[in-house]
């Protein structure tokens, strides 16, 4: 009778204590988002050691707080503190281990402090293979802070893994062409344009480089390529004009369409077309006053 009794009792504390747990935890979830809105804030404010407290404090209230994670990360690579944003995010992936925004901010900060094999192992992580855009995002974001070597490992594993990614191959390209490598970079865009025939955008980098490397037929037939797609583009038509009036090929052409890129506003290549008609016009006057 007395074992019945104690079981009972045991039961009614449980009830008790359980409902208890979970208003802590909700309470403490609920203090993390509260403080991780205020380092937002400070953040907004310009304050980034009262948002690191604050997104410090929003983690030790709730460790599941993914967003501080993410949020202070950032600080701490633009501090360039990258021991600290290494550790931090190797924690946020304890707890949630395939955290997109974690992965992202191991690899930076690894990249950045100089930790290649941390770097690259962490490329390798299935959390990256698992999403077809992750990879090729991931070196453009490795080379727009000029972490190339790491960029191109990452983009060749996208390329291998996905071989028929447009945006993968469009994406080394890219790599390639900021390192000032034309060759290697005219071939990605061309892989780029055999997987996706309809890639405006890598018809025109494709010419760009096949103009960086003289070779001026295979960049107008490129243009064209793209002004098929594209007869609107301020940036083709300034393009394609600009190679047809500067090798002389068809020079009418390339004026009318220079002139149709002027009146596409601020949009890309239309400031370029415009610069490009006044220095044709001042040339022209130069040889006409002679």
């Amino acid at each position: 009778m007395k074992s019945k009794n104690c079981k009972k009792g045991l039961i009614v504390m449980m009830s008790l204590i359980i409902p208890c747990l979970g208003f802590a935890v909700k309470a403490d979830s609920q203090r993390a988002v509260r403080l991780n809105d205020e380092g937002v804030m400070l953040m907004k404010k310009n304050d980034a050691n009262g948002a690191i407290n604050k997104f410090r404090a929003a983690i030790d209230a709730d460790r599941t707080c993914m967003s501080a994670y993410h949020n202070l990360g950032k600080l701490l690579i633009v501090a360039k503190q990258y021991d600290a944003a290494i550790q931090l995010n190797r924690n946020g992936l304890s707890v949630s281990p395939s955290d997109q925004g974690c992965l992202v901010q191991l690899v930076q900060a690894a990249a950045l402090a100089g930790n290649a094999e941390l770097c690259r192992n962490t490329l390798k992580d299935g959390g990256f293979l698992k999403k077809p855009n992750m990879l090729p995002s991931m070196a453009l974001l490795l080379a727009a802070q000029k972490s190339y070597s790491e960029a191109e490992f990452a983009i060749d594993i996208a390329t291998a893994q996905f071989p028929k990614s447009a945006e993968c191959w469009y994406n080394k390209g890219i790599i390639h062409e900021r390192q000032n490598k034309w060759a290697s970079a005219e071939s990605a865009y061309a892989r780029a344009v055999a997987v996706d025939p309809k890639n405006t955008d890598a018809w025109i980098n494709r010419g760009n480089m096949q103009d960086r490397l003289g070779n001026a037929d295979n960049a107008i037939a490129s243009y064209e390529k793209a002004y098929a797609l594209s007869p609107d583009s301020s940036l083709v038509l300034y393009n394609l004009g600009r190679m047809l009036v500067l090798t002389g090929r068809n020079p009418r052409r390339g004026l009318a369409l220079l002139q149709k890129a002027t009146k596409c506003g601020i949009s890309s290549g239309a400031p370029e077309a415009r610069e490009l008609l006044l220095h044709l016009v001042k040339q022209t006057k130069k040889g006409a006053a002679k």
